[in-house]
């Protein structure tokens, strides 16, 4: 089984846990599915999705007080 690790940082590399006292949400979909929903960690600005199999992943990371409001990014796990 595999993990997959999420880091919110601003263009500045500085760790975003939260804009105006809302925090990021993360989610982890395959295949337009969504497999996940978390809220980003307040104390790392982080969330960690386990006990993933091979395959393909998109991680979707949204916030409606940034623009732009979500952002992407496709994960292969493959071995």
């Amino acid at each position: 089984m595999f993990d997959i690790f999420v880091t919110i940082r601003n263009l500045s590399n500085v760790a975003m846990t939260s804009v105006d006292g809302i925090a990021f949400v993360t989610l982890l979909t395959q295949e337009g599915r969504v497999l996940a929903e978390e809220t980003v960690d307040l104390f790392e600005a982080d969330v960690n999705f386990d006990n993933l199999k091979q395959g393909k992943y998109t991680v979707v990371v949204r916030h409606e007080g940034v623009e732009p409001r979500s952002a992407t990014c496709s994960v292969t796990i493959d071995p």
